[in-house]
């Protein structure tokens, strides 16, 4: 699936997402992303001032959803601008 209809469908139900599909986005996005065998993944961009670090379980809590959807955002943003 493309990461625009993934996030579309990702900001009208914010739950049953994986870290499988977080990761597709990003990988389509540039976002880079790094887990060093803890249990967290660790999302980052040189558009956004923070990392984002979202936990590696099965039911992703619906926040971690929208804190990614606004750093896509950010991204988006920042390659309109360049």
């Amino acid at each position: 699936m493309k990461a625009e209809k993934m996030l579309e469908r990702m900001a009208s139900n914010k739950r049953d997402w994986s870290m499988k599909d977080f990761l597709s986005v990003a990988d389509e996005l540039g976002i880079e992303h790094r887990n060093n065998g803890t249990t967290h993944f660790v999302f980052c961009h040189q558009a956004c001032l923070r990392h984002l670090s979202i936990p590696n379980h099965k039911d992703i809590h619906p926040d971690y959803v929208t804190k990614f959807l606004k750093m896509v955002e950010k991204v988006k943003l920042s390659s309109v601008k360049t």
